[in-house]
This record gives structure tokens, sequence and C-alpha cells, in this order.
């Protein structure tokens, strides 16, 4: 049976993954929409058309579709007058049009992590919202006005609620950002020899693009009835999309660096501010809710999506591909300084402590690693461990 999908915002980093992913499916038309005229997706009908001033009306009573994708977005610095007209408005208007045509696609919303605020926990779809942002606000108000048309209307909406994306990806991005730089460093080692770096100790839960345009295409297709074992609401309706991991600035330029053939030593941190600030942020996202309810698991593991990456940026600049040095000191942080203090040698080296064991495969990875390249910090927990053996499951370097 032919499907027909109409992708909104086709250009911006989503959309055109989205859309490259969607043609590749059986019986499926792809439409995409956006502002501009677009040359660049072959395989969707192009559609010019602003959220905010669209005629939706005529659009749906054309295309008749069966999904719509709404992954427009604007950058988080945007007026915020803006925002609320692009996420709110906008919108509102998408759905007026839905509920005038008496047609009942499956919308399928690009939210962000940015709903919750920032939280020191591990995050679920049933977390409490508190986002500390105009970014995040403007996001929550459309989740919100989506549930509420959803309700009154019976209209057949999901929120995926994106966690941090990355993968061949706009430099403003903090993976994208760095892996630029170092590719650029390759290319011409006399000209950057400065890396510019957010908060290192900054943890984040990172989530590749082909896995996010996956869960979206998963969260289309799934039965159209409420599963059990969630409160009725809003939270029926969101589904997080992230790894499930959370992971270190700090840790993320020391793998790219691993795997660049720019000595590490030889570029100069510079530290830059996010959004107007230098704070550590924390975020991990529970993604059990949309594993159960659709089958869907990330597969490109932040290994191989860090290489993806540092590949993308080279192609892009025309830097040869070389062989990585892998030396063992790859990561030129601070200097570091022999003391059996762990806990301020990686504290200088931006290498997080923390109170418990590593718990996947990532984890256990990084610890093996930094214990080879600074043996001093293992040898001091060695240490440790060894004069107070129950220790031994909260004392760990991850």
């Amino acid at each position: 049976m032919e499907r027909r999908v109409l992708v909104i915002g086709s250009r911006g980093f989503l959309g055109a993954a989205l859309i490259s992913k969607l043609s590749a499916l059986p019986e499926t038309i792809v439409y995409g929409i956006n502002r501009q005229a677009d040359t660049k997706l072959p395989h969707a009908h192009r559609i010019v058309g602003d959220v905010i001033s669209h005629d939706w009306a005529t659009t749906l009573n054309t295309i008749r579709p069966h999904v719509i994708y709404h992954v427009a977005g604007a950058d988080a610095q945007m007026p915020f007058s803006y925002q609320l007209l692009l996420y709110v408005e906008g919108t509102r208007r998408l759905l007026q049009a839905i509920v005038d045509s008496g047609q009942r696609p499956r919308l399928i919303l690009a939210g962000s992590a940015a709903e919750y605020g920032l939280k020191n926990e591990v995050l679920s779809e049933l977390s409490v919202c508190h986002p500390d942002g105009e970014y995040g606000i403007a996001k929550l108000a459309q989740t919100e006005l989506a549930s509420a048309y959803g309700r009154k209307y019976g209209l057949n909406i999901t929120t995926a609620r994106i966690f941090n994306v990355y993968g061949g990806s706009a430099r403003t991005l903090s993976i994208a950002a760095m892996a630029a730089q170092i590719a650029a460093a390759e290319l011409a080692p006399t000209e950057h020899n400065e890396l510019n770096v957010y908060n290192l100790k900054s943890y984040r839960d990172f989530i590749h693009i082909d896995d996010v345009t996956e869960a979206l295409i998963m969260l289309a297709n799934r039965p159209m009835s409420h599963e059990a074992g969630y409160s009725a609401g809003i939270a029926d309706q969101v589904y997080n999309i992230a790894s499930g991991q959370s992971v270190s600035l700090g840790r993320v330029l020391d793998r790219l660096l691993a795997s660049s053939t720019r000595d590490g030593h030889e570029l100069q941190m510079k530290g830059l501010r996010m959004h107007g600030s230098q704070r550590e942020e924390f975020s991990r996202a529970n993604i059990d809710k949309i594993k159960q309810h659709t089958g869907w698991s990330p597969k490109i593991s932040l290994s191989e999506g860090l290489e993806r990456e540092l590949d993308y940026w080279r192609d892009k600049m025309g830097v040869p591909r070389k062989p990585a040095k892998n030396r063992p000191n790859a990561m030129p942080l601070q200097a570091a300084h022999k003391t059996d203090d762990s806990k301020g040698l990686a504290q200088k080296l931006s290498i997080p402590v923390v109170a418990r064991a590593p718990e996947t495969e990532q984890e256990l990875w990084d610890s093996s690693i930094i214990a080879a390249r600074h043996p001093e910090i293992f040898q001091s927990v060695s240490r440790q461990l060894n004069a107070n053996p129950a220790h031994k499951n909260s004392l760990q370097l991850v």
C-alpha cells in the first residue's frame, strides 16, 4: 500500500537525514516542505513554505499524508519571540488545519531534552519538566499544545524528546565542532594549533543521527493504541530518544584525538561558553519506554560514531586519510603532575572520578584507556582499593 509522508523542515540537519532514510523505504512517497526552495532533495517532492504562515489546508488536502514529521527548528539563540512563533503558533496552525481537514495522519513532533531542564538524574518520560532556558520553554509549550489538541480532538500525536544528536552535523554542535577543528588541524598543521572546546566536565547523552531517524520511523509505525504501564496524559505521547548513557565532553575529545593523525600535545585548549556559561551539565535518558513499545534501540556506538564524524569532516575539507597515531598520551587537557591524589589529578586532566562501578562496555573501555594512559591515577586508586576492599564497588574511574 502506498504511503505518503510529509517532512516539515526538510532542509534542516534532522529533516534532510530523515528524508534520506524515508526515501529508501518501499512504497513510500516523500514530500519535503521548507521555507526555501531546495534542490538537494532528489528523493522528495519539494514544497516551499514557512511553518508560521504556510497554507496548511491546501497542502493537507493535496497530499493527504499518512504521516507528518514536524522537525522544523530554529537555533536556540534566536529571539524568544521567534521561537514561540515557530514552535507554538506555527504548530497550532498546523494542528488546527489537521482538525479542520477531517484527516487523522500520525504526527511526529521533534521535541527536545531541553524540556526537562538541567537535572542531576536519569530522565524518564515521567520526569517533571522544569526548562531553564527559552528554547526549552518554547519546546515544552509545543509539546503541551500538541497534547491538548490530541486529547480534545483525538489526534494521533507523538513527541520525540531527542537528546544530544551528532553525525555529520553543523559545527554549532559540540562533537561536530571538535571534530571539524581536529580535521582542520590535520589539513593545515601550521595554521591550526588551537582547539576551542566547551566545558569538558559536562556529561551528555549523545545519540547518532542515523539512530534518531530510525527511532522516528519506528514511532510512526507503532500501533495506535495507548500501551499499558504508563499513566494517562502527556507521558503516553512522549518518548525519549537517546543512547541511555552519559559521557563527558572530555572523554569525547580524548577519543577524537586518539583517532587523529595530529599529536594532541601540539594543540592548545581554549575554553568557550555554551549559551553564555561554562557550567557543568549532566544529561542522561531512560529509554526503556521506546524500547518496549517499538523494539528500537541505538545501534551505533559512540566509538563508531566519533570515527564517522571525524571522517565526515576530513572528507568535507579534503583531508587525506592516514592511520591514527594512537599515542599513549593523546589527551592534552592540562599538564599532569604525579601525585597520589587521584581525584585531584583527574580534575587537572578533566577526567572525572565518580562513586560507582562502570555500568557499560563503553565505560569499561574508558577505564582501561585511562589506566593505560595515566598509570599514576590507576595505581593510586588500586592502592586505595587494596587498603579498603569494601570500597571496590564505589571507587572507580569511568
